[in-house]
């Protein structure tokens, strides 16, 4: 066996549809299949303030980006957009939301939303 670096959109696509197949094989019909994009912004006079992206994949949603603008920061946007998503996430019947972050990153807003 030897290990190889594959393209990783196409690793990615083929991944998921192995895991898919598998998931579909076991559960039957009870779950819909394939991922989902979430691209929020918080938006006040036509100027984004902050950015959330995010996908559901299954029962879950994960958190790949976020950002407040710094000049907006401790303003409320950042708890506005996670409690946006925490209701995307609900509708889409999830039940696990993970964002991961780097212990410096804003550790007191992260606390706060635990």
């Amino acid at each position: 066996m030897k290990l190889m670096t594959l393209n990783f959109e196409e690793n990615q696509v083929s991944t998921g549809q192995w895991l898919n197949t598998d998931t579909q094989l076991k559960m039957g019909d009870r779950v819909e299949f394939g991922s989902r994009s979430v691209s929020l912004g918080a938006v006040e006079d036509d100027k984004i303030l902050g950015r959330l992206v995010a996908s559901i994949f299954f029962n879950s949603m994960n958190i790949a980006l976020f950002a407040i603008k710094p000049e907006n920061r401790s303003q409320g946007i950042g708890s506005f957009l996670i409690s946006e998503a925490e209701k995307i996430a609900k509708k889409g019947q999830c039940r696990f939301i993970t964002l991961e972050t780097m212990s410096f990153n804003a550790p007191d807003f992260y606390k706060k939303h635990d």
